[in-house]
């Protein structure tokens, strides 16, 4: 498997655990490599040679810096599923994930902030079809609140494995769809958007590095709420499941986790 094959992996799977958990992936999905930017804003070939460049320098970045830090904080949550994790385990996890995501940002921004420069009203224009052609699919299961118990049940078994009747209904007394949660969604997409293409179509590229670093900058007040009261619901998911997890649930979170850690590794000695 390439570099940059592993190292999309490695990044999704990150982000599906830390953000999907809490909130919208799509706002922490690491633009890093000229495939995904050309998916989104349709580059032309020089453009992708200049992300090119960007994706080389990160590469160098993951290896010296991001990577180690990570497997050192990975195996410091990995030594505290050796006994019974809790509650607190569990979130502290996610926030680690989410403090190198974070941290992956920073040092993209900068990097990345001449790129958006490049971009003139026809990449816009794609990025403003990916953007419709997704959102469908990304909020479908806020349509309904029996797709978003649904939805959290599955996130928790990529975890956990299989849930017993008891945790199943666990989940379900703790999740609710929230007041025209599924507009929210759809018009902070439209918002930040909107922002994005403002700032690309005005030269401004700083608050664009900004966004990167800090996506809540171009939410709306509604979006926010909505998000906090979902991490709620998660917290109180997991104050209640995690006593109850089984020997064998445990241990299928830890495999996931060594996993993570043995993939990073593998990157490094390539």
């Amino acid at each position: 498997m390439s570099f940059y094959r592993k190292l999309t992996v490695i990044i999704l799977s990150l982000s599906l655990g830390a953000c999907s958990t809490f909130g919208f992936l799509f706002e922490r999905l690491p633009w890093l490599s000229s495939w995904q930017l050309s998916r989104m804003f349709d580059l032309n070939d020089q453009q992708e040679e200049q992300v090119e460049v960007v994706a080389e320098e990160m590469k160098a970045w993951f290896l010296k810096e991001g990577f180690p830090v990570l497997v050192a904080d990975l195996n410091r949550s990995s030594e505290k599923w050796q006994s019974a994790p809790s509650a607190e385990d569990v979130s502290e996890l996610f926030d680690t994930l989410e403090r190198n995501i974070d941290r992956f940002l920073s040092s993209l921004a900068p990097r990345i902030e001449p790129l958006w420069l490049m971009l003139d009203n026809s990449n816009l224009d794609a990025f403003d079809e990916y953007l419709e052609e997704g959102k469908e699919r990304w909020f479908k299961a806020l349509t309904n609140e029996e797709d978003k118990e649904d939805q959290r049940i599955e996130r928790l078994e990529n975890w956990f494995g299989d849930l017993n009747d008891e945790q199943v209904e666990i989940v379900r007394e703790n999740i609710s769809l929230l007041p025209n949660e599924f507009n929210i969604r759809n018009e902070n997409t439209n918002q930040w958007a909107a922002s994005l293409r403002r700032a690309v179509t005005s030269g401004d590229a700083q608050s664009l590095s900004i966004w990167i670093v800090d996506p809540s900058i171009w939410w709306t007040e509604d979006y926010a709420a909505s998000r906090s009261e979902n991490r709620k619901q998660v917290e109180q998911i997991l104050d209640r499941l995690v006593p109850t997890l089984t020997e064998r649930q445990v241990e299928h979170a830890k495999d996931e986790l060594d996993e993570w850690i043995e993939t990073l590794q593998d990157t490094l000695e390539d």
